[in-house]
């Protein structure tokens, strides 16, 4: 029992050490507890579906068909145009 209670005491020291360096340790200007709310916020909004994709919006691969179909168009329209 003294074993078990003294684990924990040792498994909850480790936490608090782990929380007050993520507090102290700067990470490209940001503290490492920074970096992990807002990549928690990302993962959140993914999970939500606040992503453009889900918003209707189009999908890349959809994007990149159009717009390789607009520059097909382009080079025909030049290509016909004759030249001076």
């Amino acid at each position: 029992m003294l074993k078990a209670v003294w684990t924990l005491l040792k498994v909850a020291a480790f936490a608090l050490i782990v929380l007050a360096v993520g507090h102290w340790l700067r990470w490209d200007g940001r503290t490492v507890s920074d970096h992990v709310k807002s990549g928690m916020a990302a993962a959140e909004r993914e999970l939500s579906g606040d992503t453009p994709a889900a918003k209707g919006l189009k999908s890349a691969e959809e994007l990149l068909t159009t717009e390789r179909q607009k520059l097909r168009d382009l080079i025909r329209e030049l290509n016909s145009k004759p030249s001076k």
